[in-house]
This record gives structure tokens, C-alpha cells and sequence, in this order.
């Protein structure tokens, strides 16, 4: 009779460290042996019986190769939109890129997957949080002094770029899955603390995020995780100074504008008046001149048809009185 079993193996955390995924695994021989199979299974080969119920499998202890760290940004998209309860869409956003509210709070959530087996499951691990590049269309790394400048904690204002809500005490915040928020601050020492308006508004900041779980959850698993990914945020505040310069520059261009246009219909207000007025002469000159015209070719008429009248009339006179005279005076023939 056959059946299916199933074993978990686990391990007793011998192996001491975290390394990447693939690296620094230690091989064991795990032997497993069917109860009371001794004196029972047997195979015969070449006319030799030999026990059966003994199985070895060589293992490998350590971080499997096909473990991998995934930011779950939908995930993250809908706890950040039911927290806040409102919906805040990037203007000029990235395709398939998450874009976020600077005013709300960033919450990430990650994925540990198994790409061997398929298996996906919640990363619950500790993990820290590093901003390592970013720009508005083009994005740049930091330096290794830029990177510890920009994310160092303090007490009292937290990083140039960013805060830790929960934990305002350590200058390395940890975080987990539970407690995984950050407040977005771009003070104006920091890169995106200084930018200028795209648009009459403020611009898409692209960060660059670093996240690890080294040499803070070597209690939790043997893999280290170190990913990166990019993150859109939008509605940056603009600092003091360049917002004012920015709406100086805005309004002393369009007075300069406005002025130049003014100066200009003022000194060419004679010419242009002038002109309208010759035209209007000119229209009126045009005007009277064909009712002038129109008058004389009327009466032009009107005296050709007394003309002709009379004419009529003085042919029919001649024809009566020299009807008379004939009548009176009739000829000698």
C-alpha cells in the first residue's frame, strides 16, 4: 500500500550569519528511515535480500537561492490611500511606477517570495530604510557621505529627506511590518528641498530607496536582503526662497510685459490714430462720392426723359397744324 508523506525539515540554527541568497550554503546528509521497515522491506537483487526503509537526501543549510525581497507596491498604494482615505494621483507620473503624497505617510510592505515552488508569502522580517539617489527626470546615486548626510536620525528633526514616525530615538530607525511608516520632509539642505516649479507647480521627486535586513533580523532568517527600488512623490512643498523667487520672477515678467506693451500703444498711439482717421476720410470721401455720383445719374434720367417728352410733343404739333393747312389749303394740281 502506497502513501504520500510529507516532512518538514527544519533547521536548529546551527548556521550562524546572514549572507545573500545562494551564498555560503553548508551541505548535510539527512537520512530518513521508515518505522519498523527493517525486518519487513526487503529487495531482492541478484539472489541478495537487502533491507529497504532507508533514505538519504544531501541538503543545503543556508539562504536558498531562489528566496527574493519584493516591494509590493500595490500593497503599499492601498494602505497609504485607506489610511489617508483620500486618493492622490501623480500629474505627470511614470508609467508602472508607484507615485505617492508628500503631505501623507509612506508605509512600505514587502514580499518574500520562493521562485523554486511558487510560494509567496508577507515579509515580517526587520528591515532599515535608506534614501540613496533621486532627481525629477533624471536620476541620480549619492555619494557614501551624501548617503549618511541625507538619513541620519536626530531627535529633533530627523533626516533632510525623511522621518520615522513610530521610532524618533534611534539615528537607524528599524522597522517591521507593523511598524513601517515615514513622514516625507525635504528641509532645504537636502536635494529635494530645493527645486524649482514645473508647470506653475510643484514638480515629480523620484527617491531612489534602499531597504536591508542586515545585521538586524539575523534572529528572524539567515538571508540578507538588499534591494532597491523608485519612488514617485508629488506636492512637494517649495522652500521659502524659491517659492518667493520663483513668484518675483513670475511677476516682474509679466509686467515687463505689460509695460512694454503700454509703452508701445502709447508711442505709436499718434501714428495709429492718425491712420484710422485718414481711413475714415477716406470712407466718408468714398461714401459722399458715390451718393454724388448716384444723385447726378438720377438726374441725368429725369432731364433725358423731359427732353424726350417735349420732343414727342412738339413732332405731334407739327403733324396737326400741317393737317390743317392741307385741310385749309389743299394743292392745285
Amino acid at each position: 500500500m502506497l502513501r504520500n508523506l510529507k516532512v518538514e525539515v527544519r533547521s536548529l540554527g546551527n548556521v550562524v550569519g546572514q549572507f545573500v541568497p545562494g551564498v555560503n550554503l553548508h551541505p548535510v546528509d539527512i537520512t530518513f528511515r521508515i518505522w519498523d521497515s527493517g525486518l519487513h522491506c526487503f529487495d531482492v537483487t541478484n539472489s541478495d535480500l537487502m533491507p529497504q526503509g532507508r533514505y538519504h537526501l544531501l541538503m543545503m543549510l543556508g539562504c536558498p537561492p531562489s528566496y527574493k525581497l519584493v516591494f509590493d507596491w500595490q500593497a503599499t498604494y492601498n494602505l497609504v490611500k485607506f489610511r489617508s482615505g483620500q486618493k492622490f494621483d501623480c500629474i505627470d507620473a511614470i508609467p508602472n511606477r508607484p507615485c505617492f503624497y508628500f503631505a501623507k505617510e509612506f508605509s512600505p510592505l514587502f514580499l518574500l517570495t520562493d521562485e523554486s515552488i511558487g510560494k509567496v508569502e508577507r515579509f515580517t522580517g526587520k528591515y532599515t530604510i535608506k534614501i540613496v539617489g533621486g532627481g525629477i527626470e533624471e536620476i541620480q546615486n549619492y555619494t557614501e557621505e551624501e548617503v549618511l548626510k541625507y538619513n541620519l536620525q536626530t531627535e529633533a528633526s530627523g533626516s533632510l529627506i525623511w522621518s520615522a514616525v513610530e521610532d524618533h530615538t534611534s539615528k537607524i530607525p528599524v522597522f517591521n511590518h507593523t511598524h513601517n511608516s515615514i513622514s516625507w520632509l525635504c528641509q532645504p539642505k537636502s536635494p529635494c528641498g530645493i527645486i524649482s516649479p514645473k508647470n506653475f507647480r510643484s514638480p515629480t521627486y523620484q527617491f531612489v530607496m534602499e531597504v536591508s535586513n542586515k545585521d538586524v533580523d539575523a534572529d528572524h532568517t539567515n538571508c540578507e536582503f538588499t534591494i532597491r527600488f523608485v519612488v514617485q512623490v508629488h506636492g512637494i512643498s517649495l522652500s521659502l526662497l524659491q517659492g518667493s523667487f520663483t513668484t518675483i520672477l513670475t511677476t516682474s515678467v509679466i509686467l515687463t510685459i505689460l509695460l512694454a506693451l503700454s509703452s508701445y500703444c502709447l508711442w505709436n498711439d499718434h501714428y495709429v490714430w492718425n491712420k484710422f482717421e485718414l481711413w475714415w476720410i477716406a470712407k466718408k470721401n468714398s461714401i459722399s462720392f458715390l451718393n454724388r455720383k448716384a444723385r447726378q445719374e438720377q438726374l441725368e434720367t429725369q432731364v433725358r426723359g423731359a427732353f424726350s417728352w417735349k420732343i414727342l410733343n412738339f413732332k405731334d404739333h407739327k403733324n396737326i397744324h400741317e393737317k390743317i393747312y392741307f385741310k385749309r389749303f389743299p394743292l392745285i394740281t
